[in-house]
């Protein structure tokens, strides 16, 4: 209750116009510099902040394993980043100010992604445009053969570039962010 004492202090100050809370110089939600130039802008992004520091400073005092701890500022991270002004377009001056230029184009066209994206990828957000690439053109121009195959993985067995060979191949499980190939063999690689 304390550390939320404390925030709730921190917000009441941004709306006076006291508060000191500056965003860490790496995040990069805050570069606009309406964040600092308008009041309420100012307010909404110290009081956000001093929220999710709050949060955080709570994590880090339970007492709880270290594991335990890592995993409960993991899903903190997920939450307290989820609630980010910056992730509502009223709350974004960039998003607002681009709204504004373009006549709400840009919603128009993140609505027709965000439709594309429930139909053909499985209503999770595309991360790369696919019609950029083409397997055998510049994607998978490895040698090799898919040896297993299921809904959420494949199992590419490449053929051999070198003259001698382990006795025991390299399996490697890449991460989920760019997973599709990430190991191919293609020239220059």
């Amino acid at each position: 209750m304390g550390r939320y004492l404390a925030a709730g202090q921190e917000m009441s100050k941004s709306l006076s116009g006291a508060s000191e809370v500056q965003p860490e110089k790496d995040d990069k939600r805050f570069r606009d510099p309406v964040w600092n130039s308008n009041p309420g802008y100012r307010s909404l992004m110290q009081s956000y902040l001093a929220f999710s520091r709050a949060t955080y400073d709570w994590v880090d005092s339970l007492g709880i394993s270290e594991r335990d701890k890592l995993r409960a500022r993991l899903l903190t991270g997920l939450a307290v980043d989820a609630i980010a002004p910056t992730n509502f377009l009223m709350g974004n001056p960039t998003a607002m100010k681009t709204t504004l230029e373009q006549g709400g184009r840009n919603l128009w066209k993140g609505a027709q992604q965000l439709i594309r994206d429930m139909l053909e990828n499985g209503g999770l957000p595309s991360m790369v445009d696919k019609s950029k690439f083409a397997v055998g053109e510049n994607l998978a121009r490895g040698e090799g053969h898919v040896v297993y195959a299921e809904d959420h993985l494949e199992l590419i067995q490449y053929a051999p570039k070198t003259h001698t060979v382990l006795k025991t191949p390299v399996f490697i499980v890449p991460p989920q962010i760019n997973k599709f190939y990430i190991w191919d063999l293609a020239p220059g690689r």
